[in-house]
């Protein structure tokens, strides 16, 4: 029961993180793109990329706890990755609102972000029926 408390808590953790980078992107692009700005955002992006690093660990501390054979073995791993494939997807979105010469939809990386998101909250569920 421990663990499940702990993995939804460093998911929660995650979520947290996420809204943050967002807002401080939000506040980056309507303040403009002035050197102290850019400077701000990057030093934000830098605490979030240092979170999202600690949760990542505590993950694999839990998953280090677990019997490769078992199925929450795999969930958690699954978990990682999708994480960390939803992490590089908003980079992405970000930069390409950021500068115009990429050439990336930014209705096509919001909605990769939304695909990855429903994957994580679904494999959350099968993560909160295989811990209890």
């Amino acid at each position: 029961m421990e663990r499940c408390r702990k993995v939804f808590e460093i998911q929660q953790r995650r979520l947290e993180t996420y809204a943050l980078l967002d807002r401080h992107f939000n506040q980056y692009l309507k303040e403009g793109s002035g050197e102290d700005s850019f400077s701000t955002y990057r030093q934000r992006v830098h605490e979030a990329t240092e979170e999202f690093k600690t949760l990542s660990s505590e993950i694999l501390a839990i998953i280090h706890t677990i019997d490769e054979n078992n199925e929450m073995f795999d969930l958690l791993n699954r978990l990682q990755e999708l994480e960390e494939d939803k992490l590089h997807k908003v980079v992405q979105h970000q930069f390409a609102n950021i500068n115009p010469s990429i050439k990336t939809s930014g209705l096509e990386s919001k909605r990769q972000i939304s695909n990855i998101d429903q994957d994580i909250a679904e494999l959350m569920i099968e993560i909160r029926y295989e811990l209890d």
